[in-house]
């Protein structure tokens, strides 16, 4: 995730708009519609070290969506945002519409707040264009 993009969801996850459907992308050739659900982490007080995010998505997130992307280490850059320098991890995911998926993406938040205890988990979902 680029800083751009990070400080675009922390712009949007500020003003926190009201949910609205989407209707499907209309996707280029070769590629499908689907949902992503995106996860970003921010950390307690203190940062959330290395070994304790692994273990996290080890415990919480492969078992649940053995395809999803991690990003061990992401930040909006202070000196090009309005937004104080934030360390964050985040999960994409991509759902196929199975039964529960959605439930999983917040369990995964709910353990994430459960064992880091003033640490955020944001849930962002949006339509894409994919290709396997």
């Amino acid at each position: 995730m680029t800083a751009s993009k990070l400080v675009l969801v922390i712009a949007l996850l500020a003003a926190r708009p009201v949910a609205a459907r989407t209707a499907a992308p209309s996707c280029p050739a070769n590629l499908h519609p689907a949902v992503s659900a995106e996860i970003l982490f921010t950390g307690p007080s203190t940062e959330v070290s290395q070994a304790d995010w692994r273990a996290f998505v080890a415990r919480e997130v492969e078992p649940r969506f053995p395809g999803s992307l991690t990003a061990d280490h992401v930040y909006a850059d202070a000196a090009r945002s309005p937004f104080a320098q934030v360390p964050a991890h985040t999960v994409l995911v991509l759902l196929t519409g199975a039964d529960r998926e959605r439930d999983g993406v917040h369990a995964i938040r709910d353990a994430w707040r459960e064992q880091f205890h003033d640490a955020k988990a944001d849930i962002i979902e949006a339509p894409a264009c994919v290709g396997f």
